[in-house]
């Protein structure tokens, strides 16, 4: 070997190393690390003064559950391992002083979460009894005679309940002698009473001794817990570390002046190397464009990644940094969990860095996350490359996307589920009829199960009762590419007729070639049943209202005919009653009353009352007018709302005109009776007067004689 090229290669090692080791120490100082462990530190403090917030909130009774104390209790725990990890991480030097500052912090948080559980159970059993407590006095006083006793016994409960209430809120110890003097009182007061207003003050005052012993030691238990040297101990933990980061800039600092110093001293040095490497350079240069145009080759197809030993992303091209989203700065440097998913689970990657660490090219899928949180999917290569102990020292992963094939897969996964899960009964036959598959609400519609119908044509479900020209139209429309839709009578297994509803879609190929039809099929029997029976209730009400004597109509909120029975068609002048529907009174023979009647509907649509039994002249056909006693109430639907008018009327014009006849004899009876009243008294002073004249007549001849 020359000793030239030797020596050239030793001092470039050389100097390799140093600048190397030089550099590494120049970055011992990561602040992106060191920032957010400060940020965790902070977000510990503050995590632990709401605790004990919450801690004092439950004591109030501002706080009615537990989860809040037992989420940010864990939350503390994981701050603190998080805490933990970025410490053993970023400091260098000997960890003996934060490890004791972390080991406190540790045993703090054990005792505040022993002291925390503590506290619960024995909040839990005050607040017990402090529910119970007015619920139970409030029941025992109203069972209390009304009498002097009652009185006093009420009077002491109520003390009692105050002095309690008063105690859970304020602690004052003077409170405990009155409330075990209130409680001897009560005791000595029902001695002699009833057996059960003894068993319930028993109880009673078992919760208030409940209550305030609990009620203590949970106070006892909340001074511990916001007396913990927690917040203390954290602040020695980051006194501790900040002298540990001022020593490691300090030495980084050094270290880049040496850098520095050492650069200068390589510039002579790499001039002559450089120098040197030029009679190489040619022969490397055509290899590397070579590689150049490999790699070119290799990162328009694949996504490519290289990290070292430690899973840590030394690579990752423009494909990569695409579907991950990340840029390419923010994965150098990273472990490659920064994709990592969480969907496999951890015996999946232990087997994968099992094949590796032995030299073995690992293949497999996997799923990985997204810097924006969507999830992909990669067909992955992962070949390790052996150092000279047979140790792997980086690792060179080729992926390929597959996320869309996976979407794909997954989409036909439910499709197929939705279909076998589908009510209706669902068939695929191929272009000639012959079954491929059905679901599972086909075998129940028919009887007949996915193996029986296998290659066979639906004709097996024929019922006869469709002739040929239905299917022949039916197989017309499919065949030119068109969806066919309608009902059939078809044949079960068991021979049982059923009705469906039916739909035939044809499926193309991607020349537009029908390859399949795809028939949905529907039981209808029972809604046919319906049908029938509301056609025949529909009938039957229509001959109802032919039949009687009465004409009925109905109308909308416009006042328009929606319906009418045949005796008011007939008045209407129409032949039958179908041909009412969408006519207004403007329409008929009685036009001129048109706006009366319509009066009348608003009237009764508006007020929501009914109108009834009044009477109202109407024109007929034939130009006769009519007299008829109406009836009008609103129509409402199921939630009550007004929709139309419903009216009844009679033909009263005979009765009318009976009544007019009536009136006229009476009249005339009047008549007759008054003109001979008046003769007679005409009679009378007729008679008077003829009296008179005889009188006067004598009394004149009497004059007249000699």
């Amino acid at each position: 070997m020359n000793w030239k090229p030797a020596g050239y290669a030793t001092l470039g090692l050389g100097a390799v190393l140093v600048m190397s080791f030089l550099y590494v120490r120049t970055q011992a100082v990561d602040v992106d690390r060191h920032n957010r462990l400060l940020e965790r530190i902070g977000w510990f403090e503050r995590t632990d003064a709401v605790l004990n917030q919450h801690v004092l909130e439950i004591r109030l009774g501002l706080l009615p559950h537990y989860d809040p104390t037992v989420k940010k209790m864990a939350e503390l725990g994981r701050l603190r391992v998080q805490i933990a990890e970025e410490l053993q991480q970023l400091c260098t030097s000997d960890p003996c002083t934060l490890d004791h500052d972390m080991e406190a912090l540790r045993q703090d948080l054990a005792q505040k979460r022993e002291l925390l559980e503590a506290f619960k159970s024995r909040h839990a059993l005050s607040r017990n009894s402090l529910r119970y407590l007015p619920v139970a006095v409030s029941r025992l006083i109203a069972r209390l005679p009304a009498d002097a006793w009652g009185d006093g016994m009420r009077h002491s409960l109520n003390v009692l309940l105050r002095d309690i209430l008063i105690y859970n809120l304020s602690s004052e110890a003077d409170l405990i002698p009155r409330l075990e003097d209130t409680a001897k009182t009560l005791t000595s007061g029902f001695a002699r009473r009833d057996p059960v207003l003894r068993r319930d003050l028993d109880n009673l005052l078992t919760h208030a001794a409940i209550l305030r012993e609990n009620k203590g030691q949970a106070d006892v238990l909340m001074r511990r817990i916001l007396d913990l040297p927690v917040e203390q101990h954290m602040d020695e933990l980051l006194a501790a570390y900040a002298d540990e980061y001022a020593r490691m800039q300090q030495s980084a600092n050094g270290y880049r002046q040496m850098l520095a110093g050492f650069s200068l001293l390589l510039l002579v040095t790499i001039g002559y190397t450089l120098f040197r490497l030029n009679q190489v350079a040619g022969r490397l240069r055509q290899s590397i464009t070579d590689l150049n145009y490999q790699k070119f080759a290799m990162d328009q197809h694949a996504i490519v990644s290289i990290t070292d030993k430690n899973g840590r992303i030394t690579y990752a091209n423009d494909r990569f940094c695409e579907i991950s989203k990340y840029k390419r700065s923010e994965l150098i440097g990273q472990n490659h969990r920064i994709v990592k998913s969480g969907y496999h689970s951890p015996d999946f990657y232990r087997d994968m860095w099992d094949s590796l660490s032995r030299g073995k090219v690992w293949r497999g899928q996997i799923q990985n996350r997204a810097k924006d949180g969507a999830c992909y999917w990669v067909e992955t290569t992962i070949v390790p490359f052996m150092g000279s102990k047979g140790e792997p020292y980086q690792y060179v992963a080729i992926h390929t996307d597959i996320t869309g094939i996976r979407q794909a897969q997954e989409q036909l996964r439910v499709q197929a589920a939705a279909l076998e899960a589908a009510a209706s009964g669902i068939v695929v036959t191929d272009r000639n009829g012959n079954i491929q598959w059905t679901n599972e609400a086909f075998t129940t519609l028919t009887g007949y199960s996915r193996e029986e119908v296998a290659g066979q044509n639906p004709s097996l479900l024929n019922s006869g009762r469709q002739d040929a020209p239905f299917y022949r139209d039916m197989w017309g429309t499919i065949l030119s590419g068109r969806v066919w839709r309608g009902e059939l009578v078809n044949r079960r297994k068991d021979g049982t007729l059923y009705s469906e509803e039916q739909t035939i879609s044809p499926v193309f190929d991607e020349q537009g070639d029908i390859i399949r039809f795809v028939a949905v099929k529907q039981d209808i029997s029972a809604r046919k049943r319906v049908e029938q029976a509301l056609q025949e209730s529909q009938r039957m009400l229509q001959l109802v209202l032919d039949t009687i004597p009465v004409r009925v109509f109905w109308k909308d909120l416009d006042s328009a005919y929606l319906g009418c029975n045949r005796c008011f068609a007939e008045d209407a002048g129409l032949d039958s009653p179908e041909q009412i529907i969408g006519k207004n009174d403007f329409e008929l023979s009685w036009r001129g009353q048109a706006e009366l009647y319509r009066s009348d509907d608003r009237q009764v649509m508006q007020s929501g009352i009914p109108k009834l039994n009044y009477e109202e002249p109407q024109v007929w056909p034939d130009g006769a007018q009519r007299w008829l006693q109406t009836s009008k109430i609103p129509l409402r639907d199921l939630d009550g709302n007004v929709f139309g008018v419903l009216g009844v009327y009679e033909d009263i014009t005979e009765r009318k005109q009976t009544e007019e006849a009536l009136r006229r004899s009476q009249k005339m009876e009047a008549i007759g009776q008054l003109s001979g009243g008046i003769a007679h008294d005409f009679n009378n002073q007729l008679g008077v007067i003829i009296g008179y004249l005889d009188f006067l007549k004598k009394h004149v001849a009497g004059e007249e004689k000699p």
